[in-house]
């Protein structure tokens, strides 16, 4: 459990054996363990293992284990990624009858593996006041959850036409489910999510104010377009009642970096968008952090753009904000771009509010987008303003890093593979 625990920030090993040690070897006769300079019995062996742990039965059985694969394995899943520490101890007892057995010591051997249970979809605040729903005619079949993890909400989860639900997902909630394939109804609240650091965030990145934006002249914004720190601009566009204020992030790696937005200077419904540079277009920007206290919204110019954002593993993007993700009214505001995230997760405080349109007229049958969406209040997902078009298929998929933004610590089972060679 200490080790699945430091599974995102630190040396899980090293704090499993830790726990390990303090619990298990307090005896006097025993050698010091140079790993963390305690003290192990003399009869020992321990083998602490990162790997993944199929909660849902989403594959085969292992080869060892049927629920448990070793990190490097060849049967390590190849689109799953490491969720669970295994610590497994030998110790070796003298038998009280070994002089008649000829036999003086026997070995004896226990494993458990301990896992973080990943929220792709969470809406958790307290009082069951936080619901996963639809609206605006969303169509039957339009929105499809995709190894998702656990997709929860303290309240209720209730689209207005049905969802698909496929591959390694679990749909629980507190409340009611409705066209959502369930899993538990009447589930418990999580409320123990780790709160966001702001503190942290501010601290360690790059803070910007709404006096920093280039004044509004017009609609041609990219004719005044401010470049800023690392190759990012700065620019707006709208009119004079409606601006929005958009941040240009450069194409590539921007290795780890915080971008701070503060709403000094602000109104309430300033509106802050993540978008591409405006002297350079399709491309993917990845390996960054984004903590906000403007609302932010998605689609600067069209759900059409080239430009991405996220990757797997470290490329991930996060995305913290104070307030609103997207909006709720209808309208053409909050579209999703097409396939254009690759590994973001988007975390409020707030709500989230997303729009999937329905686009069969480009061409393309399906799109899909590697997203993790957890809102301390609602999550809304919008269909197309209008019923009659045939909808495409959306993939929200969730396979795209470790399980570090939201999840719960969990003692999962083992159970020796049926193959005996190992």
């Amino acid at each position: 459990m200490a080790g699945a625990l430091h599974l995102c920030d630190g040396d899980p090993e090293a704090f499993a054996r830790k726990v390990l040690v303090q619990n298990l070897f307090p005896e006097k006769e025993a050698m010091e363990d140079p790993a963390v300079d305690e003290d192990f019995p003399q009869n020992y062996e321990v083998e602490i293992t990162r790997g993944y742990y199929d909660e849902n039965d989403a594959y085969d059985d292992f080869l060892a284990y049927k629920e448990f694969a070793a990190e490097g394995d060849p049967d390590f899943p190849a689109d799953e990624y490491v969720n669970a520490v295994k610590v497994a101890l030998t110790v070796r007892e003298a038998l009280l009858m070994g002089e008649l057995e000829k036999k003086k010591n026997v070995d004896v051997h226990v494993a458990s593996v301990a896992f973080r249970r990943r929220f792709g979809i969470l809406a958790h605040g307290e009082g069951q006041g936080s619901d996963i729903r639809s609206q605006d005619n969303f169509l039957k079949n339009q929105l499809i959850f995709k190894n998702m993890g656990g997709v929860h909400a303290n309240g209720d989860i209730a689209f207005i036409k049905p969802v698909e639900v496929i591959g390694n997902t679990l749909v629980t909630a507190g409340g009611k489910i409705v066209n959502c394939r369930s899993g538990l109804q009447g589930a418990p609240p999580i409320l123990d999510v780790r709160p966001i650091d702001w503190d942290y965030l501010r601290a360690n990145g790059i803070v910007y104010t709404v006096d920093q934006w280039p004044e509004l002249q017009g609609r041609d914004h990219c004719k005044f377009e401010v470049p800023v720190e690392h190759g990012n601009t700065l620019y707006r566009h709208g009119n004079d009642k409606d601006s929005d204020y958009v941040f240009g992030l450069h194409r590539g790696d921007h290795n780890g970096q915080i971008y701070y937005f503060s709403d000094e200077n602000a109104d309430d419904e300033t509106k802050l968008f993540l978008f591409s540079t405006c002297s350079d277009a399709d491309y993917n920007a990845y390996n960054f952090v984004v903590a906000s206290e403007l609302k932010i919204e998605f689609d600067a110019r069209g759900s059409g753009s080239d430009f991405t954002m996220g990757g797997h593993g470290h490329n991930s993007v996060y995305v913290y904000c104070k307030k609103d993700i997207g909006t709720s009214e209808s309208g053409e505001l909050s579209r999703i771009f097409l396939d254009g995230y690759k590994g973001v997760t988007f975390r409020t405080e707030k709500n989230f509010s997303v729009k999937y349109v329905d686009t069969n007229f480009d061409g393309f049958g399906s799109h899909e987008n590697f997203l993790s969406i957890i809102a301390q209040e609602n999550i809304l997902f919008r269909g197309h303003d209008s019923g009659e078009l045939t909808s495409e298929k959306n993939y929200i998929n969730g396979t795209f890093g470790p399980p570090c933004s939201a999840a719960l610590l969990m003692h999962g089972r083992l159970e020796m593979s049926d193959d005996k060679t190992n």
